[in-house]
């Protein structure tokens, strides 16, 4: 599978009424262009940019499709890159038109570059998806990069993948110059698009919408100990989501032609990035406006905090707030940036944003565990004849309730003689098969492949099946995991969906949830925070319809160190497949009032009302209601009574 991006951050303001929901952060997902009063020269220098809005690095939602309910990012990595901060990569892009084209401005800041492979999107690159104006229909797919390596750079790359300019009878190809300047780590991309190239009809007119996807492909330098970090190794950008895992229109931004003229320029804002307990952002010069630091100002929640800040470094200097505890999890904090340039000019940013964090206690820990047996417990159903693509389609076939469309049972077609790293042939276990991996969770269908962090690849026990397919299979993986306290990072790479959770896992409705991708191939890191220390129940649910699958579950040190859970020799955290996973308590009571010879009575459990009932006129109605809990009578109405299960 290709994972080919964008990579921009856009440079647009904001405009227009919500008419799709996506993974762009809220108030973002829509901007207006710049009319300028002539043509751009395309040149690769910016200086005619003087005066058109930068919005840079806007956020977006992991995992795909999560939406508001996914985590914000700025860069998403992928296939065991690893992205460092605002120098490794970040951009400010600039968006603009006249009547017969439309323009994009970018600066990216990177470190090194990196595209060895001369390659259009597999290195650093940028990657354009245009869009119809209501986001529906992809109109093109547009490429740019300039080949070569830092101290070796090569030439301009573009490359019109899909739409328009991809036809040689067009007359519309797109320009594009791309210029690196080592000295200070930026790249800059200058690019001109004829309205044919977009699918409009020149002249353009104010008012004229296009959907508009960008992301920033980057690549690195690898470092000793580090895994191969050339190529494409993740991405930033305005609408990433329309390019990468699946081209999809409805992920771009909205673009809007305004009779918006060039003002002046005016310092701004970067890489805003909260943390759990943190947020650090980036100032940057721009032109002839300079930023005050006395007048930079950070509010949290309506609270001024104190920031302290680095040494300027060329035109941007970094900014940070340190908080003595959490932000509250599964709550909106809102923020306001705010900063004058030397000649008192304002520059102003404000925003939203959510922890969404499981929480474990020692309520949730083991009730026992056997030491002596390392590893995970993996349970397979495989049935290539129905390619189930959710998880709820999942969670039946671990049950052995998925059907096919006439209603009959699924078989499971798995192969227990396919054992992997398994002790043992599978065995029958309900309707799937049992394995027991001793190691840890790094499968893939196909024994030896390289997928994500940690290579080469174990073969998934029970797969091929017994038709020989790879396809159409559904995995639940359980272990018992020793967890230190604090918040933790754990990390996911599937293909495709996955469905991680802790704590009561024998109900899985009463699991805590920690990370899932439903639909969509994944590779996330997610935080939670652990109480007590101790043993805890882990439940993961994989999920492959067809084409490649492999799935890593690891976790992820302060340092930024990766290691597979349950390979304690590297740093990972012990795993053993036997334990016995604790229940969760139930709070329940019973109320009841008399009234008019009635009686209302009332159910709760855990303050949930399982039901109600107000035409009981006697004990023995009482006695006898249907309910998940039977009261029974210890004195007259006017006494308590008890219930008993």
């Amino acid at each position: 599978m290709r994972y080919s991006t964008i990579g921009l951050l856009s440079v647009l303001a904001a405009g227009s009424v919500q008419l799709v929901a996506n993974d762009i952060e809220p108030g973002k997902e829509y901007y207006n262009a710049t009319l300028m009063p002539k043509a751009i020269v395309i040149d690769g220098n910016l200086s005619e940019w003087a005066g058109v809005p930068v919005l840079a690095d806007p956020k977006y939602a992991i995992p795909k499709g999560a939406g508001t309910k996914g985590t914000y990012v700025l860069f998403e990595e992928y296939s065991g890159g690893i992205w460092t901060g605002p120098d490794d990569q970040t951009s400010a892009v600039q968006v603009a038109w006249d009547a017969d084209n439309l323009y994009i401005g970018m600066v990216v800041t990177d470190d090194y570059h990196e595209n060895s492979a001369n390659s259009a999107w597999n290195g650093d690159s940028a990657q354009l998806m245009i869009a119809n104006g209501d986001r529906t229909v992809q109109v093109a797919l547009y490429n740019y990069a300039l080949g070569g390596v830092e101290d070796a750079l090569g030439e301009v790359i573009v490359n019109h993948e899909a739409g328009p300019a991809a036809d040689a009878g067009c007359g519309c190809d797109t320009e594009a110059v791309v210029k690196r300047d080592i000295v200070k780590k930026k790249t800059y991309y200058e690019i001109k698009m004829p309205a044919a190239a977009i699918g409009l009809t020149a002249p353009l007119k104010a008012g004229m919408q296009v959907g508009l996807g960008m992301a920033i492909n980057d690549g690195d330098q690898t470092l000793p100990g580090q895994a191969d970090q050339t190529g494409q190794k993740g991405w930033g950008g305005l609408g990433a989501h329309s390019i990468v895992f699946g081209k999809t229109p409805a992920q771009t931004a909205l673009l809007t032609l305004t009779t918006n003229l060039p003002t002046k320029d005016l310092v701004f804002f970067s890489a805003a990035n909260p943390g759990m307990d943190s947020f650090t952002f980036r100032v940057n010069d721009k032109g002839a406006s300079i930023v005050d630091p006395a007048t930079v100002k950070l509010t949290i929640d309506g609270q001024a905090v104190t920031l302290t800040s680095t040494a300027k470094v060329g035109d941007v200097s970094d900014y940070a707030f340190k908080s003595t505890t959490l932000f509250s999890a599964n709550v909106e904090h809102q923020y306001t940036i705010e900063m004058k340039d030397t000649a008192g000019n304002v520059s102003k940013t404000d925003g939203v944003f959510k922890f969404s964090y499981a929480v474990l206690a020692k309520a949730q820990q083991a009730v026992s565990v056997d030491k002596t047996k390392p590893g995970f417990v993996v349970r397979v159903f495989q049935n290539e004849s129905y390619l189930a693509n959710s998880l709820a389609e999942a969670e039946l076939a671990l049950k052995g309730q998925l059907t096919n469309t006439d209603g009959t049972l699924l078989e499971n077609w798995a192969d227990p003689s396919v054992t992997g790293p398994a002790l043992a042939a599978g065995v029958k276990d309900g309707a799937l098969y049992r394995f027991e991996i001793p190691t840890v969770i790094n499968l893939s269908q196909t024994e030896g492949e390289s997928n994500g962090n940690f290579t080469p690849d174990d073969q998934l026990p029970g797969i091929p099946g017994v038709n020989g397919s790879n396809d159409g299979f559904d995995v639940e993986i359980t272990t018992f995991v020793d967890l230190p306290a604090g918040m933790l990072t754990m990390g996911v790479v599937s293909d495709d969906s996955f469905r991680a959770q802790a704590g009561y896992i024998n109900v899985p409705a009463n699991a805590s949830l920690l990370s899932e991708a439903d639909g969509t191939t994944a590779n996330v890191t997610f935080k939670f925070l652990v109480q007590d220390a101790g043993i805890y129940p882990l439940r993961v649910v994989w999920q492959e319809a067809g084409g490649g699958a492999n799935l890593e579950l690891f976790t992820v040190a302060a340092d930024g160190t990766r290691a597979l859970i349950g390979d304690s020799a590297n740093g990972g955290y012990k795993a053993y497949r036997s334990g016995v996973v604790p229940s969760k308590p139930v709070n329940f009571s019973l109320g009841a009032q008399v009234s008019a010879g009635k009686i209302a009575i009332s159910w709760t459990e855990s303050g949930v009302v399982l039901q109600q009932s107000s035409d009981l006129k006697t004990w023995t109605d009482v006695a006898n209601a249907t309910s998940p809990y039977q009261p029974t009578v210890t004195a007259t109405p006017a006494s308590f009574f008890r219930l008993k299960k």
